[in-house]
Protein backbone atom coordinates (compact mmCIF):
# COMPACT_ATOMS: atom_id res chain seq x y z
CA UNK A 1 0.00 0.00 0.00
CA UNK A 2 1.26 3.56 -0.63
CA UNK A 3 -0.28 6.83 1.23
CA UNK A 4 -0.35 9.69 -0.18
CA UNK A 5 -2.28 13.03 1.72
CA UNK A 6 -4.74 10.88 3.48
CA UNK A 7 -5.81 8.45 0.77
CA UNK A 8 -4.43 5.25 0.20
CA UNK A 9 -3.53 3.29 -3.25
CA UNK A 10 -3.26 -0.32 -3.79
CA UNK A 11 -0.48 -1.76 -5.59
CA UNK A 12 -0.82 -0.69 -9.03
CA UNK A 13 0.29 -3.97 -11.32
CA UNK A 14 -0.63 -7.90 -10.96
CA UNK A 15 2.42 -7.46 -8.46
CA UNK A 16 3.94 -5.28 -5.96
CA UNK A 17 6.88 -3.59 -6.54
CA UNK A 18 9.37 -3.54 -4.50
CA UNK A 19 11.30 -0.05 -4.21
CA UNK A 20 14.15 -1.14 -2.46
CA UNK A 21 17.11 -2.24 -4.47
CA UNK A 22 20.71 -3.63 -2.96
CA UNK A 23 24.28 -2.62 -4.33
CA UNK A 24 24.20 -5.97 -6.30
CA UNK A 25 20.85 -4.89 -8.51
CA UNK A 26 22.20 -1.63 -9.23
CA UNK A 27 25.68 -3.93 -10.50
CA UNK A 28 23.40 -5.59 -12.41
CA UNK A 29 21.63 -3.09 -13.82
CA UNK A 30 24.87 -1.42 -15.26
CA UNK A 31 25.87 -5.11 -16.69
CA UNK A 32 22.53 -4.46 -18.87
CA UNK A 33 20.74 -7.20 -16.89
CA UNK A 34 17.69 -7.07 -18.44
CA UNK A 35 15.39 -8.02 -15.31
CA UNK A 36 16.82 -5.05 -13.18
CA UNK A 37 16.23 -2.68 -16.15
CA UNK A 38 12.41 -3.58 -16.54
CA UNK A 39 12.67 -3.39 -12.38
CA UNK A 40 13.78 -0.01 -13.03
CA UNK A 41 11.24 0.52 -15.34
CA UNK A 42 8.69 -0.52 -13.27
CA UNK A 43 9.72 1.97 -10.89
CA UNK A 44 9.41 4.69 -13.36
CA UNK A 45 6.00 3.51 -14.35
CA UNK A 46 4.99 3.48 -10.50
CA UNK A 47 6.48 6.97 -9.86
CA UNK A 48 4.45 8.30 -12.91
CA UNK A 49 1.37 6.79 -11.35
CA UNK A 50 1.40 8.32 -8.04
CA UNK A 51 2.29 11.98 -9.64
CA UNK A 52 -0.43 11.74 -11.45
CA UNK A 53 -2.93 10.55 -8.15
CA UNK A 54 -0.93 13.69 -6.31
CA UNK A 55 -2.57 16.01 -8.86
CA UNK A 56 -6.24 14.94 -7.46
CA UNK A 57 -5.57 14.51 -4.44
CA UNK A 58 -6.18 17.44 -1.29
CA UNK A 59 -4.35 17.70 1.97
CA UNK A 60 -6.89 18.33 4.14
CA UNK A 61 -6.30 19.32 7.81
CA UNK A 62 -8.40 19.05 10.72
CA UNK A 63 -11.98 20.45 10.12
CA UNK A 64 -13.35 20.04 13.57
CA UNK A 65 -10.75 21.64 15.62
CA UNK A 66 -11.90 20.88 19.49
CA UNK A 67 -9.98 22.49 22.39
CA UNK A 68 -8.76 19.98 24.87
CA UNK A 69 -10.50 21.89 27.68
CA UNK A 70 -14.04 22.94 26.41
CA UNK A 71 -16.31 23.45 29.78
CA UNK A 72 -16.78 26.39 31.25
CA UNK A 73 -15.03 26.72 34.23
CA UNK A 74 -17.52 24.78 37.66
CA UNK A 75 -16.86 27.86 40.22
CA UNK A 76 -16.28 31.66 38.75
CA UNK A 77 -18.03 35.16 39.11
CA UNK A 78 -19.59 37.18 37.52
CA UNK A 79 -18.19 40.49 35.48
CA UNK A 80 -17.68 43.11 38.16
CA UNK A 81 -21.04 45.71 37.69
CA UNK A 82 -22.81 42.89 35.84
CA UNK A 83 -26.44 42.45 37.01
CA UNK A 84 -26.89 37.80 36.87
CA UNK A 85 -30.85 38.57 35.96
CA UNK A 86 -29.48 40.42 32.96
CA UNK A 87 -27.13 38.25 32.30
CA UNK A 88 -29.11 34.95 32.19
CA UNK A 89 -32.13 36.84 29.87
CA UNK A 90 -29.66 37.43 27.19
CA UNK A 91 -28.02 34.07 27.57
CA UNK A 92 -31.17 32.21 27.34
CA UNK A 93 -32.09 34.73 24.14
CA UNK A 94 -28.80 33.72 22.40
CA UNK A 95 -29.35 29.83 23.44
CA UNK A 96 -33.12 30.34 21.94
CA UNK A 97 -31.83 31.97 18.90
CA UNK A 98 -29.33 29.13 18.56
CA UNK A 99 -31.89 25.87 18.63
CA UNK A 100 -34.55 28.11 16.28
CA UNK A 101 -31.25 28.49 13.90
CA UNK A 102 -30.47 24.58 14.95
CA UNK A 103 -33.74 23.54 13.60
CA UNK A 104 -33.54 25.59 10.21
CA UNK A 105 -30.04 24.24 9.27
CA UNK A 106 -31.51 20.77 9.50
CA UNK A 107 -34.02 21.61 7.10
CA UNK A 108 -31.98 23.40 4.70
CA UNK A 109 -33.24 26.80 5.56
CA UNK A 110 -30.56 28.33 6.09
CA UNK A 111 -26.49 28.56 5.77
CA UNK A 112 -23.17 28.65 7.56
CA UNK A 113 -22.77 32.30 7.37
CA UNK A 114 -26.09 32.54 9.50
CA UNK A 115 -24.30 30.67 12.01
CA UNK A 116 -21.28 32.59 11.57
CA UNK A 117 -23.33 36.19 12.55
CA UNK A 118 -25.21 34.28 15.59
CA UNK A 119 -21.77 33.38 16.73
CA UNK A 120 -20.67 37.05 16.16
CA UNK A 121 -23.78 38.19 18.03
CA UNK A 122 -23.12 35.46 21.10
CA UNK A 123 -19.65 37.12 21.46
CA UNK A 124 -21.03 40.78 21.57
CA UNK A 125 -22.86 40.05 24.66
CA UNK A 126 -19.91 40.60 26.68
CA UNK A 127 -20.65 40.37 30.47
CA UNK A 128 -22.13 36.55 29.70
CA UNK A 129 -19.17 34.60 31.85
CA UNK A 130 -16.35 32.85 30.47
CA UNK A 131 -17.14 33.97 26.44
CA UNK A 132 -13.72 32.86 25.62
CA UNK A 133 -14.20 29.65 25.82
CA UNK A 134 -17.25 29.88 23.50
CA UNK A 135 -15.11 31.86 21.55
CA UNK A 136 -12.32 29.37 21.21
CA UNK A 137 -14.63 26.46 21.07
CA UNK A 138 -16.05 27.59 17.89
CA UNK A 139 -13.35 29.33 16.29
CA UNK A 140 -13.10 26.74 13.42
CA UNK A 141 -16.20 27.96 12.46
CA UNK A 142 -13.76 30.00 9.57
CA UNK A 143 -13.00 26.55 7.84
CA UNK A 144 -16.45 26.86 6.49
CA UNK A 145 -15.58 29.38 4.07
CA UNK A 146 -12.56 27.11 2.61
CA UNK A 147 -13.39 25.77 -0.64
CA UNK A 148 -11.61 21.81 0.31
CA UNK A 149 -14.76 21.86 2.45
CA UNK A 150 -17.29 19.68 0.87
CA UNK A 151 -19.93 20.69 3.27
CA UNK A 152 -20.07 23.84 5.15
CA UNK A 153 -23.36 23.59 5.82
CA UNK A 154 -22.74 20.17 7.87
CA UNK A 155 -19.51 21.82 9.34
CA UNK A 156 -21.33 24.68 10.62
CA UNK A 157 -24.28 22.62 12.19
CA UNK A 158 -21.52 20.61 14.28
CA UNK A 159 -19.58 23.77 15.43
CA UNK A 160 -23.33 25.28 16.07
CA UNK A 161 -23.75 22.02 18.52
CA UNK A 162 -20.93 22.79 20.24
CA UNK A 163 -21.52 26.52 21.05
CA UNK A 164 -25.42 25.34 22.26
CA UNK A 165 -23.69 22.86 24.37
CA UNK A 166 -21.38 25.68 26.16
CA UNK A 167 -23.55 27.85 26.18
CA UNK A 168 -26.09 25.79 28.22
CA UNK A 169 -23.56 24.72 30.84
CA UNK A 170 -22.72 28.40 31.72
CA UNK A 171 -26.41 28.92 31.78
CA UNK A 172 -26.53 25.75 34.04
CA UNK A 173 -23.66 27.10 36.32
CA UNK A 174 -25.26 30.75 36.52
CA UNK A 175 -26.92 30.06 40.10
CA UNK A 176 -23.25 29.60 41.21
CA UNK A 177 -21.61 32.10 39.24
CA UNK A 178 -24.11 34.58 40.61
CA UNK A 179 -24.07 33.38 44.17
CA UNK A 180 -20.35 33.72 43.75
CA UNK A 181 -20.74 37.42 42.66
CA UNK A 182 -22.93 38.34 46.15
CA UNK A 183 -25.80 38.24 44.53
CA UNK A 184 -29.46 36.54 44.39
CA UNK A 185 -29.69 33.27 42.11
CA UNK A 186 -31.59 34.63 38.75
CA UNK A 187 -35.03 33.08 38.69
CA UNK A 188 -35.87 31.43 35.47
CA UNK A 189 -38.03 33.95 33.19
CA UNK A 190 -40.52 30.97 34.04
CA UNK A 191 -40.60 27.94 35.92
CA UNK A 192 -40.87 25.76 32.72
CA UNK A 193 -38.64 24.55 30.43
CA UNK A 194 -39.55 23.32 26.49
CA UNK A 195 -37.44 22.05 23.68
CA UNK A 196 -34.50 20.73 25.58
CA UNK A 197 -34.07 23.78 27.14
CA UNK A 198 -35.34 26.51 26.27
CA UNK A 199 -36.48 29.06 28.62
CA UNK A 200 -39.58 31.66 27.55
CA UNK A 201 -40.03 35.04 28.62
CA UNK A 202 -42.42 36.38 31.58
CA UNK A 203 -44.72 37.31 29.08
CA UNK A 204 -45.70 33.55 27.75
CA UNK A 205 -45.15 32.78 31.34
CA UNK A 206 -48.74 35.10 32.39
CA UNK A 207 -50.26 33.94 29.09
CA UNK A 208 -49.83 30.16 29.40
CA UNK A 209 -51.13 30.10 33.06
CA UNK A 210 -54.10 31.97 31.63
CA UNK A 211 -54.66 29.72 28.90
CA UNK A 212 -53.81 26.22 31.35
CA UNK A 213 -56.41 27.56 34.01
CA UNK A 214 -58.86 27.92 30.95
CA UNK A 215 -58.74 24.45 29.82
CA UNK A 216 -59.50 23.03 33.70
CA UNK A 217 -61.81 24.63 33.59
CA UNK A 218 -63.14 22.94 30.00
CA UNK A 219 -62.56 19.89 32.25
CA UNK A 220 -64.73 20.67 34.68
CA UNK A 221 -67.25 21.39 31.86
CA UNK A 222 -66.95 17.67 30.99
CA UNK A 223 -65.23 17.71 27.68
CA UNK A 224 -61.55 16.19 29.01
CA UNK A 225 -61.26 15.23 25.23
CA UNK A 226 -61.49 18.86 24.17
CA UNK A 227 -58.89 20.19 27.13
CA UNK A 228 -56.39 17.55 25.72
CA UNK A 229 -56.87 18.73 22.48
CA UNK A 230 -56.00 22.12 23.70
CA UNK A 231 -53.12 21.54 25.97
CA UNK A 232 -51.72 19.20 23.00
CA UNK A 233 -51.77 22.47 20.67
CA UNK A 234 -50.45 24.72 23.39
CA UNK A 235 -47.65 22.53 23.93
CA UNK A 236 -47.40 22.28 19.80
CA UNK A 237 -46.84 26.21 19.64
CA UNK A 238 -44.29 25.97 22.78
CA UNK A 239 -42.04 23.52 21.14
CA UNK A 240 -42.40 24.87 17.34
CA UNK A 241 -38.86 26.08 16.27
CA UNK A 242 -38.89 29.18 13.91
CA UNK A 243 -41.23 31.75 15.54
CA UNK A 244 -41.05 35.05 16.83
CA UNK A 245 -42.24 36.19 20.13
CA UNK A 246 -44.61 37.62 18.64
CA UNK A 247 -45.62 35.27 16.02
CA UNK A 248 -45.99 32.66 19.49
CA UNK A 249 -47.92 35.56 21.58
CA UNK A 250 -50.76 35.91 18.80
CA UNK A 251 -50.98 31.79 18.50
CA UNK A 252 -50.99 31.43 22.29
CA UNK A 253 -53.61 33.79 21.98
CA UNK A 254 -55.68 31.50 19.57
CA UNK A 255 -55.75 28.17 21.57
CA UNK A 256 -56.70 30.86 25.15
CA UNK A 257 -59.91 31.57 22.63
CA UNK A 258 -60.73 28.14 21.57
CA UNK A 259 -60.62 27.03 25.91
CA UNK A 260 -62.99 30.37 26.42
CA UNK A 261 -65.29 29.19 23.40
CA UNK A 262 -64.96 25.41 25.01
CA UNK A 263 -66.43 27.01 27.75
CA UNK A 264 -68.91 28.79 26.38
CA UNK A 265 -72.44 27.25 25.26
CA UNK A 266 -72.44 26.28 21.53
CA UNK A 267 -75.45 28.47 20.80
CA UNK A 268 -73.60 31.40 22.42
CA UNK A 269 -69.99 30.64 20.40
CA UNK A 270 -69.30 33.24 17.99
CA UNK A 271 -68.45 30.82 14.88
CA UNK A 272 -66.54 33.28 12.80
CA UNK A 273 -63.92 33.94 15.22
CA UNK A 274 -63.81 30.07 16.10
CA UNK A 275 -63.29 29.64 12.14
CA UNK A 276 -60.54 32.15 11.73
CA UNK A 277 -59.03 30.83 14.61
CA UNK A 278 -58.54 27.30 13.59
CA UNK A 279 -57.65 28.85 9.72
CA UNK A 280 -54.88 30.65 11.79
CA UNK A 281 -53.55 27.66 13.51
CA UNK A 282 -53.85 25.76 9.87
CA UNK A 283 -51.91 27.97 8.05
CA UNK A 284 -49.16 28.40 10.86
CA UNK A 285 -49.26 24.24 10.72
CA UNK A 286 -48.27 24.11 7.15
CA UNK A 287 -45.20 25.56 7.91
CA UNK A 288 -43.98 23.87 11.57
CA UNK A 289 -43.48 20.08 12.38
CA UNK A 290 -45.33 20.52 16.04
CA UNK A 291 -48.39 22.20 15.35
CA UNK A 292 -48.94 20.29 12.07
CA UNK A 293 -48.41 16.70 14.28
CA UNK A 294 -50.95 18.83 17.18
CA UNK A 295 -53.52 19.75 14.42
CA UNK A 296 -53.06 15.93 12.24
CA UNK A 297 -53.96 14.45 15.91
CA UNK A 298 -56.34 16.85 17.35
CA UNK A 299 -58.38 18.72 14.05
CA UNK A 300 -61.22 17.02 14.32
CA UNK A 301 -61.84 17.92 18.23
CA UNK A 302 -61.43 21.22 17.78
CA UNK A 303 -63.85 22.06 14.67
CA UNK A 304 -66.14 20.34 17.17
CA UNK A 305 -66.29 23.71 18.85
CA UNK A 306 -67.95 25.03 15.79
CA UNK A 307 -72.17 24.96 16.89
Amino acid sequence: MIAVSGHEYGSLGSSEVDLHYEARDLERFRQGDADAARAIEDVYLLAEQIAENCRGARIVGSALDIPDEFHPPRYGQLLEGTLARLVAEDLADHINTGRALEERLTVGGVGETTVQSWRAKVLESTAIPYLLGFMDLTRGLGACESPVVTDPVVLSRAYLALGLAYLEEVQQRMPDYAEASGQSVPEPRISLSFSGGTFYGGQFAAQIANIDSTIAGVVQHGSPDVAEALKELEQAVLHQAGLDEDERRDLLDNVGYLAEAAQTPSGQRNRGIIRSVLSSLTVAAASGEELRRAMDAWGGVLHGLLP
